[in-house]
């Protein structure tokens, strides 16, 4: 048997010890319990759990007419209704993860405003402009750096470009440090990519990571402005300035530096699993459910280059299925960090 197959078993929860009890069996079908654990010298306890895990999987019974000897069922027919199961489940759990989006999104709301008279340590700007216009604000009483987080944004305005320009000019020519983080696609798009050149070209530190979810900027680790929801930026972003919060993003975006590419550097090839960064994020999409189209989107890159790179990744494991992707890509830790 392919040793794909035993990847899909294992990344639908096979143990070892179960995995050894069906290879064997479906190399001896005319065993018994006795022999499966005299060959593998498996204890009775662990005999036991494997044989208990092939059955709630429908993957072992016993034959027909005897209560001894142990039958291995196929996998091509257990596994359909594995697979339908796990589907299922994803399903169930991205709708879990929206709802409670949100959920917090309200609760932070009703705390916003219970708190609106009180500290002052979270402010909602409504808005693209009022983001804006608060940058404009805060970027002059820097004093020591200012960290940013930017996802793919292909509709920004030269005008704001400009505007931008104008800000982090002030920013690099007051010798503050300046460290920024873009998605690698942000390439693909000319006005993005002579904003990033001008930027290193006056000073500051530019590296790009595959995806980014979450635009963030951080004054001196004082005050951080994150944006609201990545997918509607009018809803505009929240102030924080709560010194507990302010160091916790201040750790993420720190995360982020660490794993990322520099800007005009060759992008990096497969690691030692044989994957690369945007192969592991593409394949991240797709186990969160996205489309083809919005994968697309969230790196930045073209619908052709989405389905050429899962045309290739297909081949390599030997997928026949956009599932079957998933399943074998987790089995070989493609989706670990």
């Amino acid at each position: 048997m392919a040793q794909e197959v035993w990847g899909v078993l294992r990344g639908l929860g096979l143990g070892r010890d179960a995995e050894a009890v069906y290879r064997r069996l479906l190399g001896a079908p005319d065993s018994t319990a006795q022999d499966v654990a005299r060959d593998l010298e498996l204890g009775e306890h662990r005999l036991r759990a494997a044989l208990a895990q092939l059955s709630a999987m429908e993957l072992v019974d016993r034959w027909p007419g005897t209560a001894e000897k142990l039958h291995a069922a196929s996998p091509a027919v257990a596994l359909a209704g594995l697979l339908a199961e796990q589907q299922a489940d994803l399903a169930r759990r991205g709708r879990q993860v929206e709802w409670m989006r949100v959920q917090i999104t309200a609760l932070a709301q009703e705390w916003q405003v219970s708190r609106r008279s009180q500290a002052g340590d979270v402010e909602w700007l409504v808005g693209v402009d009022a983001v804006r216009e608060r940058l404009a604000q805060l970027t002059p009483t820097a004093r020591a750096e200012c960290l940013s987080l930017h996802p793919i944004d292909p509709v920004t305005s030269e005008a704001a470009f400009s505007k931008a320009r104008v800000l982090n000019s002030d920013v690099l020519g007051r010798g503050l440090s300046m460290r920024t983080v873009r998605q690698e696609g942000s390439r693909l798009h000319a006005p993005t990519l002579r904003h990033m050149t001008g930027l290193a070209e006056q000073g500051a530190q530019l590296r790009v990571v595959p995806l980014l979810s979450t635009r963030m900027i951080i004054y001196d680790r004082r005050t951080a402005i994150v944006e609201l929801d990545p997918e509607d930026r009018e809803r505009g972003a929240v102030q924080l300035t709560a010194p507990g919060i302010v160091t916790a993003l201040h750790g993420l975006f720190e995360g982020v530096w660490a794993g990322a590419n520099e800007f005009g550097a060759p992008s990096p090839g497969r690691d030692e699993r044989g994957v690369s960064p945007n192969e592991r994020e593409l394949l991240r999409l797709m186990f969160d459910g996205h489309t083809d189209e919005s994968a697309a989107r969230k790196l930045g890159v073209s619908l052709r280059t989405v389905r050429r790179m899962m045309a290739n990744l297909a081949g390599r494991l030997g997928a026949r299925s956009r599932f079957q992707v998933g399943a074998l890509a987790q089995a070989k830790g493609w989706l670990e960090l």
